[in-house]
C-alpha cells in the first residue's frame, strides 16, 4: 500500500489549487485584454479579491480533519463541530469604522436605513454569525498584547455574550516547554505522520489516465493520486483552442446557422488558450497558424450536408467495476445507416495501420455501442493541422479485447505497485525534473 504524509498531500493539494487559480486569471485577463498579465498584473488581481473579501477554499483530504481558516463573512452557511473565533479585542472585532470610499447620498438608497451607530451593529451581526457556526464547541479568544506598544482591551462584544473568561496564562510564562497548545512542543503537529492512500484510482477513469499507467505507472502516480501540479503545455492548450472551436462551429451548423470565414475566426479567437506558450511570439505565430488549419476546415467542409447526432457527446462504461468515462468529439448519422464516430487530433498524422490499431477509437466504438446504444459503422480520427481524415473499423472481438486490457489495467491500478519504467518517454514527461528514475539517453 502506498504510504505518503498528510502534509506533503495538503502542500501538493494547496498548490495544485493555487496553480489552477493562475491559470483561470491568465485565461480571463487575457481573453479581456488581448494580451499576457504580468505577475505585477497578478499581484494586484489578488490584492483585489483580498480586499473584496475573498477566502480562497483550502485543499482538503478524506477522511482526515483540517483545520478551515476564513473569515467570518467566508463562513456564512457553514458549520463545523469546533470554532475558534480569534483577535476578538477593541479594532479588530469590532474593526474601526473606515467608511466608504464612495459615500452613497441617502436618496438614492431604496431600503430602510438603520438607526444608530450602522458599523458596530454590522459587527455584532457578523460576531453572532461567528458564533453560530459552531455545531459543538465555541473558543472565543484574546490577548492583551499583540506586539503594539499598548495593550489591547477585550471586544465589548465578549461582555454581551456574558460567557465567563478563562485565563489560559497569567503572570510570568514560564522558561519550562511545557505548553500543551495545539502548536505546543509537546503535540504531535509538527511530526509528519503517514498516510495509507486508499484511493489508488479516481472515481472516474479516463482513455489517457489508462494510456498513462501503461507507459509509467509512477506517472500515473505523480499526476492522479498525488496530482503533483505541471506547467500549462502549449500542445494542449492549441490543441484544446482547435476543439472548442470546431465543437461551436459544428454547433451552429447543427442548428441551421450560416456560418461565415469570419464568424469562424471570432470563434476561435474567443476560445484559444493562452497558456504554456514559450513566448509572446510562439503564440502569436501558432494562433495565425490555428487560423490557417481552420480556413482550410472551412473550405473542405462548410458546404457539406451532415446531420450531427452529438459533439463532444459524454458517456459512462463500467470496466471492474470503476466508471470509465470520455467524450467523443463528434458523432455523424451515416446514409447508409448507423453512425460515424469522429474524434480531431492536432497532433502528427498517423497512418492506416497506426489507426487500425488505435485503442481509444475502439473504446469510443464500445462507448458509443454500450452506454449510448449506437450503431458504430464507421470511426475516424481527423488530423486538422494536415485535413486528413482516415477512417477504420471494429469487429465483436476487437471490442471485447479491449474491454479485457482496461479490466486487467483497472486490476493493476489497485495493487498500488507504481513502479517505475524508464525509457525514451521520460524524455517527454512533466515530472522528469522530480523523478529519480528518470532515463538520461
Amino acid at each position: 500500500m502506498v504510504e505518503e504524509t498528510v502534509e506533503n498531500q495538503l502542500c501538493i493539494n494547496n498548490l495544485d489549487l493555487f496553480i489552477k487559480r493562475v491559470q483561470k486569471f491568465e485565461v480571463d485577463y487575457y481573453n479581456e485584454a488581448k494580451k499576457m498579465p504580468t505577475v505585477i498584473d497578478l499581484i494586484d488581481h489578488l490584492d483585489l479579491m483580498i480586499d473584496a473579501g475573498e477566502n480562497p477554499a483550502q485543499a482538503e483530504i478524506e477522511d482526515i480533519d483540517t483545520i478551515n481558516l476564513m473569515t467570518v463573512h467566508a463562513s456564512k452557511g457553514l458549520e463545523f463541530s469546533v470554532v475558534f473565533m480569534i483577535n476578538l479585542v477593541s479594532d479588530r472585532f469590532p474593526t474601526r469604522n473606515r467608511g466608504d470610499e464612495i459615500e452613497v447620498p441617502d436618496d438614492l438608497i431604496k431600503e430602510t436605513l438603520p438607526t444608530g451607530n450602522e458599523h458596530i451593529q454590522e459587527e455584532r451581526r457578523l460576531f453572532y454569525v461567528g458564533m453560530t457556526r459552531s455545531k459543538k464547541y465555541l473558543f472565543l479568544t484574546n490577548a492583551e498584547n499583540y506586539g503594539g506598544k499598548r495593550d489591547k482591551a477585550p471586544s465589548g462584544f465578549l461582555q454581551e455574550t456574558r460567557i465567563e473568561k478563562q485565563e489560559i496564562i497569567s503572570g510570568e510564562i514560564s522558561k519550562e516547554n511545557t505548553q500543551n497548545s495545539l502548536f505546543g512542543v509537546k503535540t504531535d503537529f509538527r511530526d509528519p505522520k503517514l498516510q495509507k492512500i486508499q484511493n489508488l484510482i479516481p472515481a472516474t477513469l479516463s482513455y489517457s489516465q489508462v494510456e498513462k499507467f501503461k507507459v509509467c505507472p509512477l506517472q500515473y502516480k505523480y499526476s492522479y493520486i498525488l496530482r503533483i501540479p505541471t506547467p500549462p503545455n502549449h500542445a494542449l492548450s492549441f490543441g484544446d483552442s482547435i476543439h472548442k472551436s470546431l465543437r461551436d462551429f459544428h454547433y451552429k451548423k447543427m442548428f441551421g446557422e450560416k456560418v461565415s470565414l469570419n464568424d469562424l475566426y471570432v470563434i476561435f479567437e474567443n476560445n484559444f488558450q493562452p497558456t504554456g506558450y514559450l513566448s509572446e511570439e510562439h503564440r502569436n505565430l501558432r494562433f495565425e497558424s490555428g487560423k490557417k488549419l481552420l480556413e482550410e476546415y472551412y473550405k473542405k467542409h462548410s458546404e457539406e450536408k451532415i446531420k450531427h447526432l452529438g459533439l463532444e457527446k459524454s458517456f459512462n462504461l463500467f470496466f471492474a467495476g470503476t466508471k470509465f468515462t470520455g467524450k467523443i468529439d463528434r458523432i455523424d448519422e451515416l446514409p447508409s445507416g448507423g453512425v460515424e464516430i469522429i474524434d480531431y487530433k492536432t497532433g502528427t498524422t498517423k497512418d492506416q495501420k497506426a489507426v487500425d490499431n488505435d485503442n481509444q477509437v475502439t473504446i469510443y466504438a464500445a462507448a458509443s455501442k454500450k452506454a449510448l446504444g449506437l450503431d458504430p459503422k464507421l470511426l475516424s480520427l481527423y488530423f486538422v493541422e494536415s485535413g486528413t481524415k482516415i477512417s477504420t473499423t471494429r469487429t465483436e472481438e476487437q471490442l471485447k479485447k479491449v474491454e479485457n486490457e482496461v479490466t486487467n489495467t483497472v486490476a493493476e491500478m489497485k495493487k498500488g505497485n507504481f513502479e517505475a519504467t524508464p525509457g525514451m518517454h521520460c524524455a517527454f514527461c512533466d515530472y522528469r525534473n522530480i523523478c529519480p528514475f528518470t532515463y538520461n539517453a
